[in-house]
């Protein structure tokens, strides 16, 4: 695949403006609202492993945003019959190789009313008329991606066992990799590149401490990545709801993070307004074109 800063030409100009009237035109049919919110906001949603840009504009710290998130759900919340869709820039300072920019493009969308099921169908629909000719999708959970491509349950294996695996398969481990560090470099290094060979693949029903801000039920958060060729394109949430809940997490995040940053009250109060049961997607769009490009789509 391709790198994302490869150089544009005239024709790649052409081709991404087709792509992006492709995907507009999908939504219109689809019956979403498109719109637009601030790249620079003096909060931000806190995620331990994400770094934050910052700026600082007469006298006041503004917080270049990772997700357009948090300004959506507080539309959501003044507009709660409305299903959203956007296409912005994001910036991340930490992200930056052959699959990673600073600064990037986003397609985020939250559809009203659905379900986890309808979230998924909705966003495979999406890759589908894009990329016509996929296979038909497959799911897996993952604990059966673990348990397929590592033989272990991700669910059950203690500390130690990960660890273990992860020196074993991944080499030399910095010393201070916790339990979910060693999960996600797994999953990036040994369970990642076998996924969407061939066809779209959703991996589900994530570990509770990996919910991020989706729900939990039944003792798995209710989130799917998709994968096509070994490549993450899509993240989606069945959106977290509960004002408490989603207050306690963001602290917990905020201690995790050696530079600490000021809580999205705007969001909690969004939470606590009330908003509509929705899935929200998160989609990168430099990637997806790219594969969408080498496809001849």
């Amino acid at each position: 695949m391709a790198s994302l800063h490869s150089p544009l030409t005239k024709q790649s100009l052409q081709s991404y403006a087709n792509f992006l009237a492709s995907l507009r035109q999908f939504f219109a049919e689809e019956d979403f609202t498109e719109v637009t919110t601030p790249l620079l906001l003096p909060e931000t949603i806190i995620d331990r492993n994400l770094e934050v840009a910052s700026t600082l504009c007469n006298g006041e710290t503004l917080f270049f945003q990772t997700s357009p998130e948090l300004a959506m759900k507080k539309l959501l919340a003044e507009f709660p019959e409305k299903s959203l869709y956007q296409i912005t820039k994001s910036v991340r300072p930490g992200e930056i190789g052959p699959l990673h920019k600073l600064e990037f493009t986003l397609l985020e969308w939250y559809g009203v009313g659905d379900d986890y099921t309808a979230g998924m169908a909705r966003t495979d629909r999406l890759l589908r008329h894009l990329l016509p000719e996929l296979g038909e999708r497959e799911t897996l959970t993952y604990r059966e991606a673990f348990e397929r491509f590592l033989s272990v349950n991700p669910f059950t294996a203690t500390d130690e066992e990960l660890s273990a695996i992860a020196q074993r398969e991944c080499g030399e481990l910095p010393a201070d990799l916790d339990r979910l560090a060693c999960l996600d470099l797994l999953l990036t290094q040994k369970v990642q590149p076998h996924l969407g060979q061939g066809r779209p693949t959703f991996l589900i029903d994530w570990l509770p401490e990996q919910a991020a801000l989706a729900k939990v039920e039944n003792g798995v958060a209710r989130r799917f990545e998709l994968f096509l060729q070994g490549v993450e394109l899509a993240n989606g949430y069945d959106e977290l709801l509960d004002a408490e809940e989603l207050l306690r997490r963001q602290e917990t995040e905020n201690a995790g993070r050696a530079e600490k940053l000021p809580l999205p009250k705007s969001l909690i109060e969004a939470h606590r307004a009330g908003l509509p049961a929705m899935v929200g997607v998160a989609v990168g769009l430099d990637r997806l074109f790219l594969l969408a490009s080498a496809s001849g789509s």
